[in-house]
């Protein structure tokens, strides 16, 4: 079984307003499909033959917003080669992939998931992973700018990501998620983060304020007159159905945030409710911190042995029961599986692209 737990948190719905689109006309149509036309120009004739099915599906605006998109990756690891694959083949502006880590031995093995990304005759240990990646990258869409930086992340200035839309941290500690959160919230950089060990993964998203769209279809009646055969008129009531676009704004809470919350005034009832992948994530979290590199297949039974030792830390941390968690989850986290950042990144991509679209953010558990 795959579990993923996803943390997307919001407080609350503000200033919702509404429109309402009417059925266009025959003119209308036409003068809609003449501003397209126009409005396609702005993309190169290979832009606009890749990204065809795209602007028919959410129009050649939404395409534009998404190929403003600067969207920065910290960290290559299978969720973030997936997210990668996503965001580039949808059209974003440029991508740029930080991460200082070169491709000896044992960090190739804690990247497995992102092994379409790196050659085999491109992993050696001088050669930064990210400048392997980097070719495999710019394939998928030759029309995507993609930069690289070998630097840690850790030592570059804030300066140095207010440039970006969006922020994707991967294979971090939990400080320096952080970091980079409040960096967000102070420049209104939407931001991710997120990992995937073994059968178990989860992303958090911070938009801060977030503006988007919601489209919803109603029923409007209207009385229609009409004769019949005795001549005598009558009124029909004619159902006709009117997309309405509301808009809408949500505030999300911070990492820092969602990481302080007390859990030792819950009820019963409450913490039955809690999955017991947040407490799994959290103490795989901790190893990563401590050690600086998640569990081993090569250090399985260590690990695993450390694993078991950071949960009862978590439990009593949390102050949660004993039971609410066991063990077991040891067994199945030492590597990545291509399958779960398959399916953890595919999400994950997806509300960055909505994101960026501006349109429908709405909250999807799997």
């Amino acid at each position: 079984w795959s579990y993923i737990i996803y943390f997307g948190t919001r407080q609350r719905h503000m200033d919702d307003t509404v429109r309402t689109c009417k059925k266009p006309t025959p003119d209308e149509a036409n003068e809609a499909m003449e501003d397209s036309t126009e409005q396609s120009a702005i993309f190169t004739k290979e832009e606009a033959e890749q990204y065809d099915r795209q602007i028919r599906l959410w129009g050649v605006e939404a395409q534009k917003k998404l190929r403003s998109s600067a969207v920065l990756v910290v960290g290559l690891t299978g969720l973030s080669a997936e997210l990668i694959k996503n965001i580039v083949l949808a059209g974003i502006k440029s991508l740029t992939l930080m991460d200082h880590r070169h491709g000896d031995e044992n960090t190739v093995r804690t990247i497995q998931g992102a092994s379409f990304l790196l050659l085999p005759s491109e992993r050696n240990k001088d050669t930064p992973i990210v400048q392997s990646a980097r070719s495999r990258i710019q394939i998928l869409n030759p029309n995507v700018k993609v930069n690289v930086n070998y630097e840690d992340v850790d030592k570059k200035s804030d300066e140095f990501f207010t440039t970006f839309n969006v922020i994707c941290a991967s294979c971090s500690s939990t400080s320096t998620m952080i970091r980079l959160n409040e960096l967000c919230r102070r420049n209104g950089i939407k931001f991710y983060c997120g990992d995937v060990w073994g059968y178990y993964g989860y992303f958090f998203v911070d938009l801060n304020r977030h503006s988007y769209v919601v489209e919803e279809e109603r029923s409007k009646s209207t009385s229609i007159d009409i004769e019949d055969p005795s001549r005598k008129k009558r009124k029909v009531q004619n159902k006709e159905k009117e997309k309405i676009i509301i808009s809408k704004e949500m505030d999300f809470c911070s990492l820092q945030e969602a990481l302080q919350v007390k859990w030792d005034g819950l009820s019963a009832r409450q913490l039955r409710r809690t999955p017991p992948t947040y407490f799994i994530i959290r103490t795989l979290q901790k190893f990563h911190d401590k050690y600086g590199h998640p569990p081993l297949p090569s250090r399985r039974e260590e690990d695993i042995k450390e694993l078991k030792l950071l949960l009862e830390v978590v439990i009593e941390d949390l102050a949660v029961p004993n039971q609410l968690v066991t063990d077991e989850f040891t067994n199945f986290c030492t590597s990545e599986l291509s399958p779960v950042c398959a399916i953890v990144g595919g999400i994950y991509a997806q509300e960055v692209i909505k994101v960026s679209l501006h349109r429908i953010y709405d909250h999807k558990f799997v």
